[in-house]
């Protein structure tokens, strides 16, 4: 797939495949990227595809930490993709809180992170493109 350096859209969702996540096999231009329903394991990425918008790794077998990048701040010179505007990790094992920086991010409009194990607090307030905030489920 990396050879693809064009390709901006791939939905492999609901397809059983298996193993980590390689961001090194994705397309450099990758800006919408639904990864959701297979059984990928591990932590979650660390992407660092500067063109990246829109991110599901809902149900999976993922576990830890949110990713560093977005811890917006930072993410500025560390980490991309600091224009990330969707973000779903709903129904895997996130198992922290909700940091200030992910929600007050710049440009996330939709987070949703349903059954991960969520615990702590909601900060307040929100980024203000926040347009879809779901975190049902938690702890």
């Amino acid at each position: 797939l990396s050879a693809q350096g064009n390709l901006t859209y791939l939905d492999l969702s609901d397809n059983r495949l298996y193993g980590s996540i390689d961001e090194a096999l994705l397309p450099s231009a990758i800006q919408y990227l639904y990864l959701g329903g297979n059984l990928f394991t591990g932590t979650f990425p660390k992407f660092t595809h500067g063109t990246l918008t829109h991110l599901n790794l809902s149900y999976q077998n993922l576990g830890g930490s949110l990713p560093q990048y977005l811890d917006w701040p930072r993410s500025i010179y560390t980490y991309c993709p600091y224009g990330l505007v969707s973000l779903d990790v709903s129904y895997t094992q996130v198992n922290t809180s909700i940091s200030d920086n992910l929600a007050r991010h710049p440009t996330l409009q939709e987070f949703r992170c349903r059954y991960c194990g969520l615990s702590g607090t909601i900060p307040m307030p929100l980024g203000k493109h926040m347009t879809d905030f779901e975190v049902s489920d938690n702890r």
